[in-house]
């Protein structure tokens, strides 16, 4: 059901509609008229009305973002949001329509982008011998053979650059959007109050005059040294700021567990049928993706 939701195209005509007139947003929830699957959308809003109402019957918490909404549900007697702050929300509380959006979410955002990103690492691992030998270096030091712990991932550097670096060429979303709540100037350009501001982090993160040679694959680019001289809005794979992705400590974590999980036991190598460079198919609704299967030969170290 995951990989059905997440196979929306852009060339898709719903799609394409609530992209360039968003107001319609409203008409087509009116007459529930969804551009994505509605089987999809109906098992994943089953599935979390099922685990609210087990709780419930229950009475059992858990300590988890779920438990969090429902904390904060307030009935759906609630006032309409003005200006978007924070004391607004807390005042009306959260309504069960959005606690089921926010869990459709999480599933689908933990479940394409993270696959995503391990296979674009693992791609970069065997076409990069000498990369992966440094990283195999440094977990073999680190961690040996042991499975890792937590506090051991936050020790590789050398892991953390390397993945960085691979976000940087294939971000999990080719862009994000914000919407102005007042007017403002940004280096002499005047965006009026409601206006939708997309932001393009693909196209940021392939600029040459903030990253030197961008085709070219090179974690020593985040570096603490290279790091410094950049502007940490130049690199934002996971967005930036207060809305930046909520999952992206778990996404990072999640891929260094599974690298380090592999480079522990096996060596990662290209083979004729891998595509180097790596094709992107840049037609799946702003997750990048792989266009055709990623092939490497595994061998036991």
């Amino acid at each position: 059901m995951a990989k059905e939701m997440t196979s929306l195209k852009f060339s898709s005509p719903l799609f394409l509609l609530q992209a360039f007139f968003p107001e319609l947003r409203h008409v087509f929830s009116k007459f529930e008229i969804r551009p994505f699957p509605s089987d999809a959308i109906d098992f994943f809003m089953d599935i979390t009305k099922t685990a609210i109402q087990n709780r419930k019957d229950n009475k059992m918490t858990r300590p988890d973002f779920l438990q969090l909404m429902i904390n904060n549900y307030k009935g759906e007697s609630v006032g309409d949001i003005q200006n978007g702050t924070i004391e607004e929300y807390k005042q009306r509380g959260i309504t069960e329509t959005e606690i089921l959006a926010n869990s459709l979410i999480f599933f689908l955002d933990g479940y394409d982008t993270t696959a995503a990103g391990l296979i674009f690492s693992i791609y970069r691992l065997a076409v990069h011998q000498d990369y992966q030998e440094r990283l195999f270096q440094e977990i073999n030091i680190e961690i040996g053979k042991d499975s890792p712990r937590y506090e051991q991932i936050l020790k590789l550097q050398y892991l953390d650059m390397f993945f960085c670096e691979v976000m940087r060429m294939y971000p999990p979303s080719t862009r994000t959007n914000r919407k102005t709540m007042k007017s403002v100037t940004v280096n002499g350009y005047r965006i009026p109050d409601g206006v939708e501001v997309t932001v393009p982090i693909y196209a940021m993160h392939y600029d040459s005059e903030l990253w030197p040679e961008p085709e070219t694959f090179d974690p020593e680019r985040f570096s603490a040294v290279n790091k410094e001289c950049r502007s940490p809005y130049s690199y934002m794979p996971f967005g930036h700021g207060p809305r930046n992705c909520i999952g992206m400590r778990l996404a990072n974590l999640e891929t260094k567990m599974a690298m380090v999980r592999i480079l522990q036991h096996f060596r990662l190598k290209p083979t004729p049928d891998t595509k180097i460079p790596i094709e992107l198919d840049n037609t799946s609704g702003g997750i990048l993706r792989p266009r055709n299967p990623v092939y490497v030969i595994i061998e036991h170290r």
